[in-house]
This record gives structure tokens, sequence and C-alpha cells, in this order.
């Protein structure tokens, strides 16, 4: 039985994807992509890798359909993974924080995840609190950022 399924948002968000059975803390969940494209062909689906480095999901594929919350169940791991930051229950859905996944400094987006944790703004990885960062080194996708 496959792990992850596509179904409707109960919030208003699309689709989304959901867990089917219990993912363990730490565990691959799938493989975002492995397409990178430029600037030019990124669209708002796409994670942020580099300057000019985008991983574009394919259609129909779960990274097509990943959504954000500000208190997410998993996070990008480079080079193209979506990992669990904590054990996810049956039904729970897969969820990232765009923040983690931008790099452009003036990107942003207003939020209406149903997270109670809800920032109302997603922001892009350098402009969000020291505290942040911290938390959230090991899934920022851009790997020089790491480097400093």
């Amino acid at each position: 039985m496959e792990m992850l399924v596509v179904k409707q948002t109960e919030y208003g968000a699309g689709k989304g994807v959901y867990a089917r059975g219990v993912v363990r803390e730490r565990a691959e969940v799938f493989i975002f992509s492995e397409q990178v494209v430029s600037w030019a062909k990124a669209t708002h689906r796409t994670i942020q890798t580099g300057k000019n480095c985008w991983l574009e999901p394919a259609k129909e594929s779960y990274g097509h359909y990943l959504n954000h919350s500000c208190s997410p169940t998993c996070g990008f791991q480079l080079p193209n993974k979506i990992v669990a930051l904590r054990e996810i229950k049956d039904g729970e859905e897969i969820t990232i924080d765009y923040s983690t996944i931008v790099h452009t400094p003036k990107w942003e987006m207003d939020c209406c995840c149903p997270s109670s944790q809800c920032r109302k703004l997603v922001r892009s990885f350098p402009k969000m609190p020291a505290e942040f960062q911290k938390k959230y080194q090991e899934f920022n996708s851009w790997a020089y950022s790491r480097k400093k």
C-alpha cells in the first residue's frame, strides 16, 4: 500500500499530501524532484537550492501538492528529500514551512494555514529571525547558506 495519498484539504488550500499510516521521525517521506530549473522557469511550486537553481516537481507528483504550514510535519533535506520532523500520524497532512525553501530576500506571501502558530506572513529564510534560522538550519534548502 502506498504510504501517501493526495486529496482535497479541509481548509481551502486545494489538494494536499496526506500520510496513510504512521511515518516515523526523520524518515524520508518522498523525493521532491530531480528536475533543476532556472529562475526564469521556476513556479510557485519550486524549491530554491541556489542563486539561480530551483527544483521543479513533476505535475501530479507529491511535490506538486506539498503545502505550507507554520507548524510543518516535514522539512526539506538536501539534495531533494522531504523528511519527517517528528512522528506523523495516519491521516495527517505532509507539510513544510515555505520559509525554509525560498531565499530570495524580497519574497513573502500571506499565510492562512490552520496552525495555531500561524505567522500570517511567510518570508524568505534570510528574513526570518535568528531563532528560526537556527531551528531549521538542517532543513534549509540553500546549500551555500549552510556554510556561513
